[in-house]
């Protein structure tokens, strides 16, 4: 099963569009190797049984390419296709307690933690600016 995702920035915007066929692991990637901004979260867009760069463009279309970072309307060649992985209980970034996501893509065992993240990292922004949080 391949996804078209779309990760999210802090503020829940998405910011980059693209496909796989391992979301977690692909997840997992872009948490350690973006540079243009904080990934927090990833948003499955859509489903397909095979590789589909159309799909994939038409998402970049929907968002605007000049409101992501992705550096083309699409890709060519599949890069991480791999088979799918069995979500495992994993702890929350915020509190540690270790609970059982939803999705691939859940990082947060409740609403209160992803809030309390968010507002830890715009008071570390503020702090650094020296503006007062």
């Amino acid at each position: 099963m391949i996804t078209v995702y779309g990760l999210t920035d802090e503020h829940g915007q998405i910011r980059y569009v693209g496909q796989t066929g391992n979301p977690r692991q692909r997840f997992l990637q872009h948490r350690s190797s973006q540079k243009t901004f904080t990934v927090v979260g990833m948003a499955k867009l859509a489903e397909m049984q095979e590789w589909n760069e159309d799909e994939e463009s038409k998402w970049i279309a929907f968002f605007g390419l000049e409101n992501l970072v992705n550096r083309s309307p699409g890709t060519s060649t599949p890069i991480d296709i791999l088979p799918d992985t069995e979500i495992s209980e994993i702890p929350c970034i915020t509190c540690k307690e270790i609970f059982l996501p939803v999705t691939v893509w859940q990082r947060f065992c409740r609403p209160q933690c992803r809030d309390r993240y968010h507002n830890k990292k715009k008071c570390q922004i503020l702090k650094r600016e020296g503006r007062k949080p």
